[in-house]
């Protein structure tokens, strides 16, 4: 279950990222991709606490629950930090591309932050604010980072997880 779990939560968000990309994304386009991730969300949680705490004595039932819990929270704040980095770059990438050199680096950290300032009068009919395409690349990028970089996790798992291990009966 284990591999079966971080396998899944990539195909979610690899979906995510196509919905997002659609002409016209809405909840629905992501709807599906959602759902597999939360499923394989799951299936990993279950799966790495169950193996967690059974490969322990039961005295240390609890501090096995605790490291499992301690590695989670790191890996969740060190993914957020990783996951805004890549949006910002994300949607800075796309407006780069959309909009001059001098105007993009005077507007650009407003435009991603969402407070974005209102360009100079005359630059308002040439340069309008950027759309929502813009700031789907740079979630399309997330998604693709997610989706990947869980797919990474797949064969260690396999790894980790060894089969022949699994066989034999917890210590304690």
């Amino acid at each position: 279950m284990i591999p079966a779990g971080p396998f899944i939560i990539g195909l979610g968000f690899i979906l995510m990222k196509l919905g997002i990309m659609a002409p016209h994304p809405s909840w629905l386009t992501m709807l599906l991709g959602c759902l597999l991730a939360g499923v394989g969300l799951g299936f990993t949680n279950t799966s790495v606490t169950n193996t967690t705490t059974g490969s322990v004595s039961n005295e240390r039932a609890g501090m096995a629950s605790g490291i499992d819990m301690s590695a989670r929270m790191i890996s969740l704040a060190l993914n957020v930090s990783l996951m805004g980095f890549v949006l910002v770059e994300g949607v800075g990438s796309s407006l780069r591309t959309a909009l001059p050199g001098m105007l993009m680096r005077h507007n650009c950290d407003h435009w991603q932050s969402g407070s974005r300032p209102e360009p100079p009068f005359c630059l308002i009919r040439v340069f309008p604010p950027p759309s929502s395409t813009r700031r789907s690349q740079g979630f399309g990028w997330v998604m693709l980072y997610g989706g990947i970089g869980v797919w990474l996790l797949v064969p260690l798992s396999f790894v980790v997880f060894d089969r022949k291990e699994a066989a034999d009966p917890p210590r304690g």
